[in-house]
């Protein structure tokens, strides 16, 4: 009896050490399927980084010191307003857009005409376009001397949509866009009215913001719109706009939203500008694919004022960058490095500024280089015979 009870509680003891081992089992295994989820979720996440890493094209920059800038004299002291914009008209003389106002310059002497601009475009007609901040669009005639002007007027739909006006192109139609505060205008020169395209959030295909501060049409015809959140391809047609935004997990994406200027260069790459963060985009119009190009020791954080102000392809097909804070970049595509000229405290043949906001290369090859403080050029073609001599210019102003 006492063998056939231990027999009882042996057994007993077998199927409760049998059970508890299969509980075990079956919490191992589970725990066992979870770490294993958790390194495929980091594996994933390594992936994706990488992914992202393969498409920010991170070039070294070489400092480079075979140009000497010349500035610029006005009444015996170096010009040293802000300089943002810069053009030549149909006679040869230039034009640029200061922090003090608009200049024209024959040469010898600077003729003071405004203040207070937001942007100035030459128009293929010789005419030149000035946005105000806050004093709409005029119309000048430089042979007249005479301006027209256009402003929003309240409770006239068809005026000018905001009297803030931060870009202005004619495109290859004949047709006239107007970036605003309050979006994309169309003129209709004969009745001086404007048609409006503004952003609609019930509308996908509408314009991704109403700030507009770029307009751009490529070769193909294709119009595109610069804003404050994203960059916009309008289709002529229908009015409509396809929208291109920064995407967190899409590594192709744009880089930052904020859009300063736009380029096509002669290959047909788009190239897209951002004050902000790394600050330079290339699209391949034919996968709607971007490449981020970074000149940063350091990636800037997204929203920091770190990009590039303006860009320019010259008479050879460069392309160059005038940065903020970072100088004067030049791209060399084929060796994949970018040549930087900067600021040198004491070197008054360096560049005059580390911001350089506006670039212009006239007819017989002179570079002019708008910064923060003032105006300096360069003679571009010299550059492969030998170092470029400094040269100042003195002019008067009226």
């Amino acid at each position: 009896m006492y063998r056939a009870t231990a027999a009882v509680e042996l057994a007993r003891n077998y199927d409760d050490d049998k059970t508890m081992g299969h509980i075990a089992g079956v919490r191992g295994f589970r725990l066992l399927l979870l770490w294993m989820f958790a390194l495929f979720l980091c594996a994933c996440r390594a992936d994706a980084q990488a992914t992202a890493r393969q498409h920010l094209a991170k070039l070294p920059v070489t400092d480079k010191h075979d140009i000497r800038f010349g500035r610029l004299i006005v009444n015996g002291e170096t010009l040293q307003s802000r300089i943002f914009d810069i053009v030549q008209d149909d006679y040869g003389f230039l034009w640029f857009r200061t922090s003090d106002g608009l200049y024209k310059y024959d040469g010898y002497s600077l003729r003071s005409y405004r203040h207070e601009l937001g942007c100035f475009y030459r128009d293929p007609d010789g005419s030149f376009w000035i946005g105000s901040r806050s004093g709409g669009l005029d119309r000048l005639d430089p042979s007249r001397d005479t301006f027209t002007h256009f402003r929003h007027e309240s409770g006239k739909a068809a005026s000018l949509a905001n009297d803030s006006v931060n870009c202005i192109y004619r495109d290859r139609r004949g047709q006239l866009w107007v970036g605003t505060n309050d979006g994309l205008d169309r003129l209709e020169p004969a009745e001086g009215t404007f048609v409006h395209y503004r952003h609609d959030p019930r509308s996908a295909d509408s314009l991704s913001h109403n700030g507009v501060y770029s307009l751009y049409e490529d070769k193909r015809g294709n119009l595109w719109v610069g804003t404050e959140r994203g960059l916009n391809k309008m289709d002529h047609a229908t009015g409509r706009f396809s929208r291109f935004l920064h995407d967190p997990g899409n590594p192709h994406s744009l880089a930052n939203d904020y859009i300063g200027r736009i380029l096509e260069d002669r290959s047909g790459i788009l190239w897209v500008s951002s004050p902000k963060g790394s600050g330079l985009n290339a699209l391949d119009v034919k996968t709607g694919e971007f490449t981020t190009y970074s000149f940063h020791v350091e990636e800037p954080a997204n929203q920091s004022v770190a990009g590039v102000a303006t860009m320019f392809e010259d008479q050879d097909g460069a392309l160059w960058l005038g940065t903020i804070d970072r100088g004067l970049l030049k791209l060399d595509r084929e060796r994949k490095v970018f040549s930087r000229y900067a600021h040198e405290p004491g070197n008054p043949n360096s560049l005059p500024h580390d911001t350089v906001n506006s670039l212009f290369e006239d007819a017989e090859g002179v570079m002019w280089v708008g910064t923060q403080n003032g105006l300096t050029r360069f003679h571009r073609r010299l550059l492969s015979i030998s170092t470029m001599q400094a040269e100042e210019w003195a002019c008067t102003t009226t």
